[in-house]
């Protein structure tokens, strides 16, 4: 079992910006998920998969825009969640809440909203969110990841 902090990645304006053209990786994407997956477990948290496991023909197609191989990003998983709800089932509350296992959340406006930030609050979590939407603003993803890196060099410390 892994037991580092989980990333839950959303990938629509997250990681992927839309533009006139359509769908492209933002500025930095595939260097960040190479990274992220070399620090963190990675789930997925994205419309791509509601439940949890990626189609290979968009497993492919991600893994062509994040400029990967597919095997790099193939083992990603998340959890199944209900579209016509929330994100917010999609995460291992158990796990983290009961647990104490860190995580961050990586997410843009349109899965992150007064629902999800209210129930964040309410388990002193609201700081386990990253905003990123990189088709608004291409540079978002470059801002979160110094957070991210601080958080984890946050979290070694406090176990040394």
């Amino acid at each position: 079992m892994d037991c580092r902090p989980v990333l839950y990645l959303d990938l629509d304006d997250t990681l992927i910006s839309w533009g006139p053209d359509g769908p492209a990786a933002a500025p930095g994407a595939g260097e960040f998920v190479r990274w992220a997956i070399g620090n963190m477990e990675v789930r997925w948290l994205t419309t791509w998969c509601p439940d949890g496991v990626m189609d290979q023909k968009l497993l492919g197609d991600l893994a062509k825009m994040l400029n990967l191989a597919p095997d790099e990003i193939g083992h990603i998983r998340g959890f199944e969640w209900d579209r016509e709800t929330s994100k917010l089932n999609g995460v291992a509350w158990l796990e983290h809440i009961v647990l104490g296992r860190p995580f961050v959340w990586l997410e843009d406006e349109y899965g992150f909203g007064e629902r999800e930030r209210a129930f964040l609050a309410h388990h002193n979590l609201l700081g386990c969110h990253l905003h990123c939407n990189v088709t608004d603003d291409p540079k978002s993803l470059a801002r979160v990841q110094p957070a991210i890196r601080s958080w984890l060099e946050h979290l070694e410390d406090a176990a040394a």
